[in-house]
């Protein structure tokens, strides 16, 4: 069994984009509640053919609260995108946030953003 195939075992999906590409401009946000140590799932649709992609940003305190224990492209069907699997870990308790960008790796400014807010109990 791959890393990334123990990882979606072993995670719980708290936020599925489905299908539905972001907007120009689009801040949404969703909110889970989890238990410290438990592993987690985010999953984003992407456009990486157009060079789109969601990156997980942050500063060291988020990166800490949250370990990013591995990443999955997963392909749809043509001309549908890609949905992305981003795996995380809870390791502080607390209400903090995960935010993910939306853009060309090679431009400055975001095409749009999806916060996640997390409650860790």
């Amino acid at each position: 069994m791959s890393d990334v195939n123990k990882l979606k075992e072993m995670s719980t999906t708290v936020h599925d984009a489905g299908v539905t590409s972001p907007e120009a401009g689009s801040d949404t946000s969703a909110h889970a509640d989890i238990t410290l140590g438990e592993q987690f799932e985010i999953i984003l649709k992407s456009n990486p053919h157009n060079g789109y992609m969601w990156y997980y940003v942050g500063d060291e305190k988020i990166h800490a609260a949250f370990a990013l224990l591995g990443e999955e492209m997963q392909p749809m069907p043509r001309y549908a995108g890609t949905r992305q699997h981003f795996f995380f870990r809870a390791d502080v308790t607390g209400e903090n946030t995960i935010t993910f960008v939306y853009k060309r790796n090679w431009e400055t400014k975001s095409y749009a953003t999806f916060t996640m807010h997390m409650t860790v109990n």
